[in-house]
């Protein structure tokens, strides 16, 4: 806005010059102003030069500024440059932490080191964004980043082997029944990779290599029991399996009982194959029970109809939809292997989704006639011209009204339609006399 400002300037200057050319033909006229814009006039006259005074100022304050700013980030930079070398010597020392014993200790200075060279990545780039203000030769930084590099090594070693020690400590003193089978396969996982990365970085360090190995060690050894947790700590794990898979392998398995802790797995190790096969049909068995369980939770429908005190159905486009997908899903589930457990609850839910999708269609036909031919035979007129058919109308409607009152008090379209009240059977009674209907009106 300042470097612009004198442009700025000169061009109303001119509009100044502008303005005195008629006030000087209004003088010619001997027009005489008003006081304010005499003022006016005068003011006008004056700002260029009061512009140009208050520039100077300003410009010369910012100049003073600029300097003292440049003084500060200067001085900044210089304390910035200690603190990197101060950060350079502990990065380099580093090594002399060597007893793993006192993981939680190191792994604390790890914390802090870490966010003080993130502190100072980030003052790196704010230097060099000031320095570009100031048109300044920008600093190489790039030794923070060195740092960074250099450091991360011993982050990873600290770090995973604390969190190594810490995780095995807790897997083994709590309950194995609270255990979280996904949590122990990643916190394995991630340390086994890091310490084999880390085997590679610290090759020709002996003391990091000698705690690479003991948590190496750790891993290996333990890595055995994780097909066997997470195969135990599924989810699908019910009775009928502990009881099974206890008399497959000869070994009374029961969670709080026999199986307490972490250390109760060791024995089962060379059971591996055999419990890892066996669980995995409870767990497959689960996902059978949670899709049924999942399909039986998803229906229902009915609303009021105008002003006749009955009911409809709403649109029924999603449970049409829904009831295709859970057809497919239950003819999936009957060709799966782990189905046996449940293969009578599936092929009852099979003939219930059929139930549900014959009553439906014949329902949706029924509704549509009725709806028809409801507001027709509530005339008088028509009653006393097709009495035959009046009467015909008229037990359609009683059952139509009841099936929908006994509809809007249970929604759940699934209950309603298998509780065993023949609804299907009412419905195509309904609709072959529904047919006779139309057919006597048309004639008529």
């Amino acid at each position: 806005f300042i470097e612009a400002l004198p442009e700025t300037v000169i061009e109303l200057t001119g509009k100044i010059d502008e303005m005195k050319v008629y006030y000087s033909i209004l003088e010619g006229f001997q027009y005489g102003l008003t006081d304010e814009d005499f003022k006016h006039k005068w003011e006008a006259n004056g700002w260029p030069r009061k512009l140009d005074t208050l520039l100077d100022t300003v410009n010369k304050q910012l100049e003073e500024e600029g300097e003292n700013m440049h003084d500060v980030m200067t001085q900044d930079q210089e304390n910035f440059g200690k603190e990197i070398d101060k950060l350079q010597r502990t990065v380099a020392t580093f090594s002399k932490y060597t007893d793993s014993s006192q993981a939680a200790e190191v792994r604390a200075q790890v914390k802090e080191l870490n966010k003080q060279i993130e502190k100072c990545v980030g003052q790196s780039r704010e230097f060099n964004a000031r320095q570009r203000l100031f048109k300044d030769d920008v600093t190489d930084y790039r030794s923070v980043l060195d740092l960074d590099k250099e450091f991360k090594p011993y982050s990873d070693l600290w770090t995973t082997t604390f969190q190594w020690q810490d995780s095995y400590k807790k897997w083994h003193k709590e309950p194995f029944d609270t255990l979280d089978p996904e949590d122990i396969e990643t916190i394995v996982n991630q340390s086994n990779k890091t310490v084999t990365q880390l085997s590679k970085v610290f090759r020709d360090k002996a003391a990091m290599l000698k705690i690479v190995d003991e948590v190496k060690k750790g891993v290996e050894e333990f890595k055995p029991l994780v097909p066997i947790v997470l195969a135990l700590r599924n989810q699908g794990m019910k009775d009928r399996h502990w009881e099974g898979l206890s008399e497959a392998l000869g070994i009374q398995l029961q969670p709080g009982v026999t199986l307490n802790h972490m250390s109760d797995c060791y024995q089962l190790i060379e059971h591996q194959e055999a419990i890892v096969q066996h669980c995995e049909v409870a767990a497959k068995e689960f996902q059978i029970e949670n899709t049924l369980r999942q399909m039986k939770a998803k229906w229902s429908v009915v609303e009021p109809y105008k002003a006749t005190k009955t009911f409809i159905l709403m649109d029924t486009s999603d449970i049409s939809e829904m009831l295709d997908e859970h057809l497919n899903t239950t003819q999936q589930l009957q060709f799966s292997h782990f189905k046996a457990h449940f293969a009578e609850e599936i092929d009852q839910w099979e003939k219930d989704l059929n139930l549900i999708s014959d009553i439906l269609e014949q329902w949706l036909e029924c509704q549509r006639s009725w709806r028809y031919l409801e507001p027709i035979f509530a005339s008088d007129d028509i009653a006393k011209q097709l009495p035959k058919h009046t009467k015909m109308f008229e037990k359609v409607d009683r059952t139509w009204r009841k099936i929908m009152s006994m509809a809007s008090q249970s929604t759940n379209v699934l209950q309603f339609c298998t509780s065993g009240s023949k609804i299907l059977d009412q419905f195509v009674d309904c609709n072959r006399n529904l047919e006779s209907v139309q057919k006597g009106l048309d004639d008529y």
